[in-house]
């Protein structure tokens, strides 16, 4: 090392082995060190690509189950629409009243709102048959009482 102080600067340096090796495995350690960042960026890019691509079939997986269950809700609710229809049909009632009983998706309450319209309307006949009954029978124009039976319901002596 003596030698490098007494050189001109002019002149070149020389190196010894040790130096070179020294370089060399800096070298080496800066090319592996590059290597490996560039190794990382792509992995870290996947990384970054898979969670996107997760995050998006999540997000369709939804939007398909919600316009499945929409589907499954369209059918469920014919369904029951047919079968309210024959519930109706069996309790007396007649079909266009199924929009007032229907209840989307619920069965029980759908029934429990047949029952009450079926007793309502029953009682609304009772008490238009107990009227009917207690009313006086209409008399024909001969002061007498006129009796539909017996003269055949002639719609002139009313």
């Amino acid at each position: 090392m003596e030698e490098n102080k007494n050189k001109k600067p002019d002149e070149e340096k020389l190196y010894s082995k040790k130096d070179f090796e020294d370089f060399k495995a800096k070298l080496e350690q800066e090319m592996l060190a590059k290597k490996e960042n560039q190794e990382e960026a792509p992995k870290e890019e996947n990384e970054e690509n898979k969670e996107n691509e997760l995050e998006n079939a999540l997000s369709q997986l939804e939007e398909l189950k919600t316009k499945y269950q929409e589907k499954e809700n369209e059918c469920l609710t014919a369904k029951q629409k047919d079968e309210v229809s024959s519930l109706l049909a069996d309790a007396g009632l007649e079909k266009e009243i199924l929009e007032l009983v229907y209840v989307p998706l619920d069965m029980e309450k759908t029934k429990e709102k047949i029952e009450i319209l079926k007793t309502y309307i029953e009682k609304i006949k009772k008490e238009i048959f107990q009227n009917c009954a207690n009313s006086p029978l209409p008399k024909t124009a001969k002061n007498k009482e006129y009796d539909a039976f017996l003269e055949g319901f002639d719609t002139n002596k009313l």
